[in-house]
């Protein structure tokens, strides 16, 4: 079969000299989707032809699908127009959903949107939004050698859950000291306060003129 590539951006960016990996696409010649690996052909310094070989497109979804955090993580990759491109949902890559036309169906969307946007730009960082009526964290950065970024989300609940562990054991661990340190203080005080009524009892011995006694 025979297939005319030329309006493909991964062959134009190889017929340029850059090597490069295409987003998920719907290929022409197996109607399915795939990724493409494409690099130049020269002749000299003269690109001649363009290498190519296709994958699987749902092979970059099955990557962030193991990619998780706690109970309720996950992971999702879009491209710099805000396309997914990976989703342990894989129909959103084959719809090809994109977040900025998501926001105008539902304005609820919008913190997601704003932190969506962060990652077209190529920045790295952390968000926070609902999603679902469900608050959470995401964090992202940029994929090096593409124009996708990654983004890792959990509930919020599950991420303060730990906090509020630690701060648990922190509180106990903190009482805990406390009533150690007071034991010791007790000690310490008491052994103090015995050694003065001694020493006063014995100076009141020798104001009434006594010096028979021993120290």
């Amino acid at each position: 079969e025979q297939a005319n590539l030329k309006d493909r951006d991964y062959f134009k960016k190889a017929m340029s000299g850059e090597k490069n990996v295409s987003d998920p696409l719907l290929s022409k010649t197996l109607n399915t989707i795939s990724i493409i690996y494409a690099v130049p052909i020269k002749n000299g310094d003269k690109v001649v032809g363009v290498l190519t070989a296709t994958r699987d497109g749902n092979a970059l979804s099955d990557i962030t699908k193991d990619i998780t955090f706690g109970k309720t993580g996950q992971s999702f990759m879009i491209n710099k127009q805000g396309t997914a491109v990976a989703n342990a949902n894989k129909d959103k890559v084959l719809k090809s959903d994109n977040i900025n036309e998501d926001v105008k169906k539902d304005p609820k969307l919008k913190s997601l949107a704003d932190i969506e946007k962060k990652m077209m730009n190529g920045e790295s960082g952390i968000g926070e939004y609902t999603y679902g009526g469900v608050s959470k964290y995401l964090g992202y950065a940029p994929v090096n050698g593409t124009n996708w970024s990654i983004a890792i989300t959990s509930q919020k609940s599950e991420i303060l859950k730990e906090a509020n562990n630690l701060r648990i054991w922190i509180g106990v661990l903190s009482v805990i000291f406390i009533i150690a340190a007071i034991i010791l203080v007790y000690i310490l005080s008491n052994g103090i306060t015995k050694n003065l009524i001694g020493a006063v009892k014995y100076l009141s011995v020798l104001a009434t003129g006594d010096l028979s006694g021993s120290i």
